[in-house]
Parts: C-alpha cells; sequence; structure tokens
C-alpha cells in the first residue's frame, strides 16, 4: 500500500492554510442577524415616540426596517461568497 498523504512543499502548505483561514464575514453577519432580531425589537416602545410616514417608528423598525436588514445581509454575504469562489477558482 502507497502513502496517500498530500506532499509537503512549502508552496502546497501555504496554498492550504490560506483557503483554510476563518471567514470573519459569516461572524459579522450572525451578529449583526442577532441584533436586528433581538435588540431592535426590545427598543420598540422608544422608538414608538417617532413617526415615520404617519406610522410609529417602533412599528417600523419590526416590521420592514429588521427585515431589510436581512436581506442586505443576504445580499452581501452572496457577494462575498461569489467573489471568494471566483478568487479560489483561479488559484486551484
Amino acid at each position: 500500500m502507497q502513502d496517500q498523504s498530500p506532499p509537503e512543499s512549502g508552496a502546497a502548505l501555504g496554498e492550504h492554510a490560506k483557503r483554510e483561514r476563518p471567514a470573519r464575514l459569516p461572524i459579522a453577519a450572525l451578529i449583526v442577524g442577532a441584533f436586528l432580531a433581538f435588540v431592535v425589537p426590545s427598543f420598540v416602545q422608544a422608538l414608538n415616540l417617532v413617526d415615520v410616514l404617519a406610522f410609529p417608528f417602533g412599528y417600523y423598525m419590526a416590521a420592514q426596517g429588521v427585515l431589510l436588514g436581512f436581506l442586505i445581509i443576504g445580499i452581501i454575504s452572496a457577494r462575498w461568497h461569489n467573489r471568494r469562489e471566483a478568487r479560489d477558482a483561479k488559484v486551484s
């Protein structure tokens, strides 16, 4: 039986380490998502003192603003993943 271990050249190790680095955007997206989901709704009563287009601002943020925030997180995340895949395809 032959050993199927990967080559241990410096270039191969550096390339492997580059691919395995931790991704910061998904972690940041989770933190922002948790903020939108838990912190913003807790301030609804205070935000209701401001009116936006004849709706209380707290209602608007709970009903629409949080959803728009999640949509923006999804768009940014998709673009980031597409760029990362394109960069990895060039390296391979």
